[in-house]
This record gives structure tokens, sequence and C-alpha cells, in this order.
């Protein structure tokens, strides 16, 4: 692996995996945060946690809680040979998961772009308020789709017809 430029160092596969997280089936809770503290840039993806049949009573009792202090657990979780930083959120009656990115992988946002310094004119303001306000209205996720997706089952499923011999 290249550690600097020009610089190298050698790793075996045995090296690696010996530093991999042991596998676990628990979420490690380290503390309970408010919703807002946390930027939404720290969220990666997404999971619905449901509970195991005899955990359903304490698991109830955290959405629960979570739902009622309007805060989020932070914590661990292993997946794929990985250690994720995690948040959990009530969300309609279950947990929402979301792995997190660790500090160093957020561009701060100062270090994106300089903010605007000119102020738009109250006029502009008013204008750009009605047309969010003209613009508005629930959120329906199922109205957004996937083209590239649809286009690709679509290949898939024509050529499917064609019974094409794997490749050797």
């Amino acid at each position: 692996y290249e550690v600097a430029p020009d610089t190298y160092v050698t790793v075996t596969e045995a090296e690696i995996e010996e530093l991999r997280p042991e596998r676990t089936k628990t979420i490690a809770i380290e503390e309970f945060v408010e919703v807002a503290a946390v930027d939404p840039a720290f969220f990666d993806t997404g999971y619905h946690v449901a509970p195991q049949r005899d955990y359903e009573r304490p698991f109830a009792l955290l959405v629960e809680a979570l739902a009622a202090s309007r805060r989020l657990a932070i914590g661990w979780i292993v997946l794929r040979k990985r250690r994720h930083l995690a948040a959990l959120r009530a969300n309609q009656g279950l947990l929402l998961l979301s792995t997190m990115f660790f500090a160093d992988e957020v561009v701060p946002v100062h270090e994106v772009a300089p903010r605007p310094t000119e102020r738009p004119a109250e006029r502009e303001l008013k204008m750009a308020a009605l047309l969010v306000e003209s613009m508005s209205g629930e959120f329906e996720p199922a109205r957004y789709e996937d083209g590239y997706r649809k286009r690709l089952l679509a290949l898939l499923a024509r050529r499917g017809g064609e019974r094409q011999k794997a490749p050797k």
C-alpha cells in the first residue's frame, strides 16, 4: 500500500484479516444526543431495524424513549467485516439505523467554498419564497424512480428471452 508518495508498505491478507472486528449481532450504544446536534452530512446508509423475538419489550422501550426524548442513540455496529459508527432513531414504531461517516471523512463547510457575501434584495427573496411555496407538496418517495435501474431491468428482461450461453 502506498503510504506516502513513492513510499510503499507490504502487508498480507492474513494481517489485514487479523485487524478486522469480531462479527456481532448487537448494536453497542455509547451515548444519546439531540437529533438537531448531528449534521445530516454525517449520515451514510439507512437500514430499518426490527427486534428479535425475545427482545421485543426492550426494543419497544428504546423506540419510545428515543421518540419521546427527540434524541438519537450513537453507537457501533459491525457490517460486512467493518465496524461502523451508527445512529439509531425512532421511526414509525421501529428503529432506523444510519451508518455514519467519521469526522475526517466529512469536509467542513468552510473548506468547500466561500459563502455569498451579498444579500439578495427583498423583492428577490419574496419571489424566491413564492416559487418555493408554489412548488411545495408532500414527500412521496414512490414518485421518484431510478431511471437507469428501470432501463437496465427492462434490457435484462428483453435479453432474458434471448437465452444466451454463459461465456467460458
